[in-house]
């Protein structure tokens, strides 16, 4: 054996004896790796135990570099015109405009529409509506003031049972129905309360930024 290559001293605290090491045991001027240096008997360098590139979370395997892509899931997108909103209330409020205005100001004489109840709140108390409020109250019910349940008509579009120009058809006819009850000319001619086509202009100009196609349905 070389002498010049003194022998570790962990190495002889774990080999069954000296000569037996000293047989193995062979000191080149390469300095090989630790696995290397005893190919039978003696001791053996252990292979480290790392763990594979992934982490587990409830019993669910998550790859690296997947995180980004599942923040972009995240976010709120509305199931009909496949739009993104970073909060659910975004959402929801978006996917109200696929529906006609199915709130509107119980005095025959008003034409104020809108889908947002605090928003007809704020309409209730201007000056000239506080003399009615001792009929109406100073909060009229919910009968008093919806047009149609936009709900009933949006849950079927958004789970296929019809299609959006079927549910939009719907929602008109709830609308002038309504119209014919309260005597409302304004909401009869006008079933929509705004000008729907703005959301085929919004959509159109974040497909094309996005590079996506608008579904057929939607137009």
């Amino acid at each position: 054996m070389n002498s010049n290559c003194p022998v570790p001293s962990y190495f002889l605290q774990h080999t069954p004896g000296e000569n037996h090491f000293a047989n193995s045991f062979q000191c080149s001027a390469s300095h090989q790796p630790v696995e290397r240096w005893t190919s039978t008997g003696g001791f053996i360098q252990p292979k480290p135990n790392f763990p594979p590139p992934s982490s587990t979370i409830r019993g669910t395997v998550i790859p690296l570099g997947t995180a980004m892509v599942t923040r972009n899931r995240n976010r709120w997108q509305c199931p009909i015109c496949l739009e993104l909103f970073p909060r659910r209330q975004e959402r929801d409020r978006h996917e109200l405009k696929h529906v006609p205005y199915f709130i509107h100001c119980p005095l025959p004489h008003c034409a104020w529409r809108g889908n947002r109840t605090n928003l007809f709140k704020k309409h209730w108390r201007q000056e000239d509506h506080c003399s009615y409020h001792e009929y109406y109250g100073r909060t009229p019910g919910q009968s008093q003031i919806e047009t149609f349940d936009p709900w009933l008509i949006l849950n079927q579009i958004i789970q296929g049972a019809i299609s959006l120009r079927e549910g939009e058809d719907q929602a008109i006819f709830l609308v002038q129905m309504k119209a014919c009850e309260l005597h409302k000319l304004s909401m009869l001619m006008d079933p929509w309360g705004r000008n729907k086509r703005h959301l085929i202009g919004e959509a159109r100009t974040r497909c094309d930024s996005e590079s996506i196609s608008i579904p057929p349905h939607t137009l």
